[in-house]
């Protein structure tokens, strides 16, 4: 199955190499970054398999913040990934037909997600979303559950849209 990711990598190998080392290369809010199209079923798995362990070392516990590990519960894991969101919307073609061209496409950053990667069930890698935060800045003064929303520099309300590609 044909696989799209930003293009910070060259070929499968450094795809596997970043998801198993994280990549040390900045993602930054708002940048443009070309896709890279292609098979990439055997990297991700072997990129996944070396990040969290085969069989996984750290396992989900139900709750965010408290993690299994070997040397018992844990605030962090190494299961724990940032990776960015990005603008499908803003990709011609894509809305609403949820359809990602064929090629390489260019996509922009905003935001990132904190995911928590349970392992493999056949070639689906497990993940649980932790968190996600816009690129957007602070919004007005207020606080509490009136207060100011997320603006981005120019005013305007910003949404991290968040599409589930498959679900369980």
């Amino acid at each position: 199955m044909p696989f799209n990711c930003l293009a910070l990598i060259n070929g499968g190998s450094d795809y596997k190499d970043n998801i198993a080392s994280c990549a040390n290369t900045y993602v930054r809010c708002g940048d443009f970054y070309s896709t890279e199209t292609g098979n990439m079923v055997g990297p991700t798995k072997q990129g996944v398999q070396d990040l969290v362990g085969n069989p996984p070392t750290d396992t989900w516990t139900g709750t965010i913040g408290q993690y299994q590990t070997p040397n018992g519960l844990s605030d962090t894991s190494r299961n724990i990934v940032v990776a960015p969101v990005w603008d499908t919307c803003g990709t011609a073609g894509f809305c609403p037909t949820g359809n990602f061209p064929s090629g390489s496409a260019t996509v922009q950053v905003i935001g990132f997600a904190a995911i928590f990667l349970e392992g493999l069930r056949g070639n689906d890698v497990i993940a649980r979303l932790i968190s996600i935060s816009s690129c957007a800045t602070s919004g007005g003064g207020g606080g509490g559950a009136g207060g100011g929303g997320a603006t981005n520099t120019g005013g305007t309300v910003l949404s991290v849209p968040l599409r589930l590609v498959r679900t369980q």
